[in-house]
């Protein structure tokens, strides 16, 4: 689902990207789990390709810098290094590539508790498409066919929802 931002939405200036450029993603999910066990284990970067299919490996480097590495078709590999720019305990974590990646991005990942034992999760991506008006027309073409990243991040919570709910 893409939107605009929500008034009082916590955000940081350092987890932006070029707003011209970029795509922004947002989903949500519920999930009968407390917002703290759902914080602990997106937090645990190390341990997220065991929910995210075609994440191959998250290697922590510092407490704040990870490296990530994604497996694509054909036995290619995509990897990025990004950068904890907000962690608030049990309700958010912030992050924004570094350096020149091929994709640069920024994102978040709230956490809100419901009711007991059961939590709202919401995801927001913001990304540069690589090849400028090309890559935006190949992004917005991929929709057509379900292959954008925004169906793959939408079935990528649906796994981890079943997985972490124990189904």
């Amino acid at each position: 689902m893409t939107e605009q931002r929500a008034p009082g939405e916590l955000v940081s200036k350092a987890a932006t990207v070029d707003a011209r450029k970029a795509i922004k993603i947002e989903e949500r999910i519920s999930i009968d789990r407390p917002a703290a066990e759902l914080y602990a284990i997106w937090h645990t970067f190390e341990r997220l390709p065991d929910y995210i299919d075609q994440l191959e490996s998250v290697t922590a480097l510092t407490t704040e810098l990870s490296h990530w590495v994604v497996k694509l078709p054909a036995g290619q590999h995509f990897a990025w290094d990004a950068q904890l720019v907000n962690d608030l305990p049990n309700e958010l974590i912030a992050w924004k590539t570094v350096a020149n990646p091929d994709v640069a991005h920024a994102g978040s990942v709230h956490f809100r508790d419901v009711s007991a034992g059961k939590a709202d999760m919401r995801i927001v991506i913001d990304y540069e498409p690589p090849g400028g008006k090309l890559g935006l027309l190949l992004d917005r073409f991929t929709r057509v066919f379900g292959q954008s990243l925004e169906f793959k991040i939408r079935a990528d919570l649906l796994r981890f929802k079943k997985k972490v709910e124990g189904r």
